[in-house]
């Protein structure tokens, strides 16, 4: 569903936010890790209080531990609180999950795109998104290294920004998913950017027809996001672009989570969200990688308070080569109901399967414009292939055995061509698509 556009008075509040708040924002960025694991406390103190008294669904999952919000004195507190599902959220909308007192015409609806398979309508204060701006000023600028002001924006989505950009600053254009590749294309060409976000789906679509012609744009940095892509592929697209190819690890319900630096680590936006790894199977903290549970910091209208997000990650106690203070996200490896399960139980990573596509694909340029890893069972897959320019039937079954070499006996790939993958609402593409299945042991 399309964002509505702000109206003048949530435009006018907004950019009195962001200029109130720019200078502490950027402080914020240095912090030390105590410093902010202060200031995240006490986010986190008044935002359980406020879910306590205005979201039904938060104070019946308190009460039933025997928890009041003065109870919430320091992080193992924090820690005993209950952990909220998807599933919980979206059967208490709007009575149950939503606050209280909250007009929904004073807010933004954003949808979750189902890749769990359910939908999720998430409602945000549009007179309080300046938070979000200036976080993802901040994401660009770790990608590119630096994003004046001056710098075009494009931006490859399914609707435009609700928030329009003060003239003269950071000029942007919208190009919709839906539009065919050579509109695209030709839409990059006009507006000439130093700055693209895109989903990495389209990305590859893109470059598959016209590499020079992307190169030629003179872009600065690239933004890719919301779809699971590997640094393999990263690396390659900025090769092949000639400039910064950086990840933003985001979602609808907790907005900005993490975004690479240019040293391809994962830096969390620790003053958007505060984030925990857990174990799938319990509340407590996940030796190695564990599940992404975050709690949104700025959300007031619909509270995720140690929301279980469904990706698989782990925390690096490790500092970055770059120097900044933020914790670091690594080993993101998709969705938990990503991947392929085998018939003996054993599990195909996403990750994996997406780098044995890219390099199968790296050897047969041109050969798809887009791709689909579908599983079929627990030993069979088929490779649903978009021909691109340069197909033809030998390079289709060339293109299979370099992607069975890759994934070994242990699974069987057979071919099917189309003439379209389908998107999903919000314009992205699941790459690998899994049997509904439980999760196995990693392989």
């Amino acid at each position: 569903m399309p964002l509505r556009e702000l109206s003048r008075t949530e435009y006018a509040v907004n950019l009195a936010g962001l200029a109130a708040a720019f200078a502490a924002y950027r402080r914020r960025e240095g912090w030390s890790p105590g410093q902010m694991r202060d200031w995240q406390l006490r986010r986190i103190r008044r935002l359980v209080e406020h879910a306590y008294a205005r979201v039904p669904l938060y104070r019946d999952k308190y009460r039933a531990v025997g928890f009041e919000p003065g109870d919430l004195g320091g992080w193992d507190d924090f820690r005993r609180l209950p952990t909220v599902t998807k599933a919980e959220l979206v059967g208490g909308f709007p009575d149950s999950s939503m606050a209280r007192g909250v007009d929904v015409a004073a807010c933004l609806i954003s949808t979750s795109s189902g890749s769990t398979g359910r939908m999720m309508d998430i409602p945000h204060r549009a007179d309080r998104l300046w938070p979000y701006v200036l976080a993802t000023h901040r994401i660009f600028r770790w990608i590119a290294g630096r994003y004046p002001p001056g710098w075009r924006h494009a931006y490859i989505y399914t609707s435009r920004y609700p928030v329009r950009p003060i003239p003269g600053f950071y000029p942007l254009s919208f190009i919709p998913t839906a539009a065919e590749p050579e509109r695209i294309l030709a839409a990059l060409r006009a507006s000439r950017p130093q700055l693209l976000a895109v989903y990495p789906s389209i990305l590859r679509g893109l470059l598959a027809i016209d590499t020079q012609g992307l190169r030629d744009l003179g872009l600065r940095a690239v933004s890719v996001n919301s779809e699971l892509s590997t640094q393999a592929e990263r690396d390659a697209w900025s090769a092949a672009l000639g400039c910064p190819v950086g990840d933003d690890y985001s979602s609808e319900e907790l907005t900005r989570i993490a975004a690479q630096c240019q040293a391809a680590r994962y830096h969390l936006v620790e003053d958007i969200a505060y984030l925990e790894i857990l174990e799938e199977t319990s509340d407590r903290a996940a030796d190695g990688i564990g599940e992404v549970v975050g709690t949104e910091l700025h959300n007031t209208a619909m509270p995720f308070i140690r929301y279980r997000q469904g990706d698989l990650a782990r925390l690096d106690p490790n500092q970055c080569t770059c120097g900044r203070p933020q914790r670091i996200l690594s080993g993101l490896v998709g969705r938990a109901n990503d991947g392929f399960t085998l018939a003996d139980g054993r599990r195909l990573p996403a990750g994996f399967l997406i780098d044995a596509c890219y390099r199968a694909l790296m050897n047969h340029p041109g050969v798809a414009a887009a791709y689909r890893l579908r599983q079929t069972s627990g030993d069979a897959a088929v490779l649903d292939v978009q021909p691109g320019p340069r197909w033809v039937a030998s390079a289709g079954s060339s293109l299979v055995t370099a992607l069975q070499a890759e994934i070994g006996s242990r699974m069987s790939v057979t071919l099917r061509t189309t003439t379209d993958l389908p998107r999903d609402s919000s314009g992205k593409r699941r790459t690998i698509v899994g049997l509904p299945s439980q999760m196995g042991r990693m392989v």
